[in-house]
């Protein structure tokens, strides 16, 4: 049976900026989600739980195509929904 959704190594990292004086900056990376992997075969009902800023909302919004991950592959129907977004909003 060909997957319904697959999410392939995804990472999504998010950067901030702070000053540090008056010419400089410091630059931080956080990691929201890293090399998750998972695949839906057929219609289910599923539940996504965890704790606070342990990556839900960010995981969701992958899956819709309102981000795009840092790193790693989102399939749904066989299309990334990021890329066809994208391309709607263009058009």
């Amino acid at each position: 049976m060909i997957p319904i959704l697959t999410a392939t190594n995804i990472s999504k990292e998010f950067i901030s900026t702070e000053p540090l004086g008056l010419f400089k900056r410091s630059t931080k990376k956080t990691a929201a989600l890293n090399n998750i992997s998972f695949s839906i075969e057929k219609p289910t009902v599923l539940a996504v739980i965890g704790a606070n800023g342990a990556g839900k909302t960010t995981l969701l919004k992958l899956l819709l195509g309102l981000v795009e991950p840092t790193k790693g592959e989102i399939k749904l129907l066989g299309y990334d929904p990021y890329r066809e977004r994208k391309k709607s909003s263009i058009n």
